[in-house]
């Protein structure tokens, strides 16, 4: 397999489905992270939905967000990425252990595929899940 080519095929598609939303990270790489190739990348997860807008009104909980860290392994999708969660607004450490638990569950039933849209949208599921 041409990890390289599967990586960049990945990066091209969450680019054109998140556009502004995903960006390269440039702060400090999170420990133990040495196996990455490439850039870290970063991306706010909200439990909105696209277009939604938060009602004047509903839930405080509909403002949480997160943010995901990711970085391609050497020989990603067969071993998983790197992630870490980072809490933007409204999620304690436990919350984002909880999620982080349900996104590593993700990347054991995905592995030997392109995950990052999975982990992504599952870490999305969470907060709605979360927030209602």
């Amino acid at each position: 397999m041409d990890y390289s080519a599967e990586q960049a095929m990945e990066l091209e598609a969450l680019q054109a489905i998140y556009d502004d939303e995903l960006q390269v990270y440039t702060g400090t790489t999170p420990a133990g992270w040495s196996d990455t190739v490439g850039e870290t990348y970063k991306i706010t997860i909200t439990p909105l939905e696209e277009g939604e807008e938060l009602q004047e009104g509903s839930n405080a909980n509909t403002e949480l967000s997160m943010e995901l860290l990711f970085a391609h392994t050497r020989s990603y999708p067969d071993v998983p990425p790197c992630f870490k969660l980072r809490a933007v607004y409204g999620l304690s450490d436990a919350d984002l252990a909880a999620c982080s638990q349900c996104l590593a569950e993700q990347v054991q039933q995905n592995l030997g595929m392109a995950m990052v849209f999975t982990l992504i949208t599952s870490a999305k599921e969470w907060l709605r899940g979360w927030a209602h």
